[in-house]
């Protein structure tokens, strides 16, 4: 998977407070992965279509996560949005065995 010139792999993890779906994003820079975002932002006090594999998108932190999604058929819109402490989050449907075996 590439996320622009760089080799990209997914982190998918569940986040402690309330075991909803996390996804996080590294890259490979000099042979080695590295951090680049998180793809996801927890916000407890929504109510997501489903908290095992939807999840609310940080357009905030990672601008070209919807695209990156996009292209990698990885997550689709439901039209449900959150609104958090600096913008609107949308939330997502993700494909889990797409997600897994990406």
């Amino acid at each position: 998977m590439k996320l622009n010139s760089m080799e990209a792999r997914l982190v998918i993890n569940r986040y402690q407070s309330n075991k909803r779906l996390c996804v996080s994003l590294e890259v490979k820079e000099n042979g080695y992965w590295e951090p680049w975002s998180d793809i996801t932002v927890n916000i407890p006090d929504c109510a997501l279509c489903d908290e095992k594999v939807c999840a609310f998108i940080d357009t905030n932190n990672f601008p070209e996560a919807l695209t990156f999604l996009a292209e990698n058929e990885l997550a689709y819109p439901t039209g449900i949005y959150a609104i958090g402490d600096w913008c609107s989050y949308p939330e997502y449907f993700f494909d889990m065995e797409k997600l897994t075996n990406a």
